[in-house]
């Protein structure tokens, strides 16, 4: 999600300072769009779904999880390849990995988004406990 084009929208409607804050922290809890983002009023979820888009990510797998939830692996190479410091990205690679049971790439992503938030903690996300990728 492009956070400067979000804060541009939110700021062109009037909406208080903390609506920036709560749509980053849904996104960074994995929501899969807007429409999950109970708190935020269904009038401003339909004007970011059609202004600032959620996710550009390709979806290129997808896998049923053991509650019977729809989980995707998103074409995050793609991410990591144009951007390999990005620490989001690493993050959610590791979800993802951890998600679909492949543990080995999982591990490997969280080693590197480790290094990478110890040297820039300023673009690390900002996970719920019960949602880290080292659990």
């Amino acid at each position: 999600m492009d956070r400067a084009l979000l804060q541009q929208r939110l700021a062109e409607r009037a909406e208080a300072g903390y609506r920036a804050g709560q749509v980053w922290e849904w996104a960074a809890r994995g929501a899969a769009g807007y429409h999950e983002m109970t708190n935020i009023p269904s009038s401003l979820r339909a004007q970011l779904e059609r202004e600032v888009p959620f996710s550009t990510l390709e979806l290129v797998q997808e896998a049923k999880a053991k509650d019977r939830t729809v989980k995707a692996l998103v074409y995050l190479e793609k991410a990591e390849e144009l951007d390999p410091e990005s620490v989001k990205t690493h993050f959610a690679l590791a979800r993802t990995y951890r998600r679909l049971g492949r543990g080995e790439d999982a591990a490997r992503q969280i080693e590197i988004y480790e290094r990478l938030k110890e040297k820039e903690p300023q673009r690390a996300p900002v996970p719920s406990p019960t949602d880290s990728p080292g659990q």
